[in-house]
């Protein structure tokens, strides 16, 4: 159905501008997943410190409020 793969598309252009503002914006490597251009992933390092945990967070706050108006 063309609506699906409509659909579909604009998911996985949601989460490859998604992982692009991460790095761009606030410098954060995270990829899409092999098996689903829809699934995000995320690497931190194996000794993650309070302050980077934050950091993270915050910057994936920032970006789902920025792209809230993806679809408008």
């Amino acid at each position: 159905d063309a609506m699906k793969q409509f659909e579909g598309t604009l998911g996985e252009m949601f989460c490859m501008r998604f992982v692009t503002k991460l790095a761009n914006d606030h410098n954060i490597l995270t990829f899409l997943t092999a098996n689903s251009s829809t699934v995000i992933r995320i690497q931190p390092p194996l000794i993650l410190t309070q302050a980077q945990a934050e950091y993270f967070i915050k910057s994936f706050e920032t970006v789902c409020h920025e792209m809230a108006t993806f679809l408008d």
